[in-house]
């Protein structure tokens, strides 16, 4: 019985191992105070901001999101509107640290990105969606 139970224990901690495997930390991220949006609210922006902390912490293995912030960038947004047929478009920045691994491998191995540009677009009603991410 007691052979069971102690491999029933160390069955246990090996999934909570793994299941902090495989992303990025985005536990320490603040974001910083953006002026009111003409285009979005409140609410809108820190949505936005939900779907890369998630999108990070799935596919940004090896490192740690620092900062996200918000300013209006009209022009831009509507050019990427244009190009992905969409009612709306925000773009959110981020800063962050990578790791000795280099991330996935095109990352500069314990490097620091700052002004990293995240894409999302959403037609009314509907839910931001990631559309791209980096410099540029």
């Amino acid at each position: 019985m007691k052979r069971l139970l102690l491999v029933w224990l160390l069955l246990a901690l090996l999934a909570l191992l793994l299941s902090g495997c495989g992303g990025g930390d985005v536990s320490k991220v603040t974001i910083a105070d953006w002026e009111p949006s003409e285009r979005y609210s409140d609410a809108q922006i820190r949505d936005a901001m939900e779907v890369v902390k998630a999108y990070f912490a799935s596919e940004f293995e090896g490192c740690t999101l620092t900062e996200l912030a918000y300013q209006d960038r009209i022009a831009e947004c509507e050019e990427y509107q244009a190009l992905y047929g969409v009612d709306e478009v925000i773009i959110i920045t981020s800063s962050f640290d990578v790791d000795a691994s280099g991330g996935d491998g095109s990352l500069e191995p314990n490097g620091s990105y700052t002004g990293w540009k995240w894409v999302l677009a959403r037609n009314a009603g509907q839910k931001w969606e990631h559309r791209t991410h980096g410099y540029g």
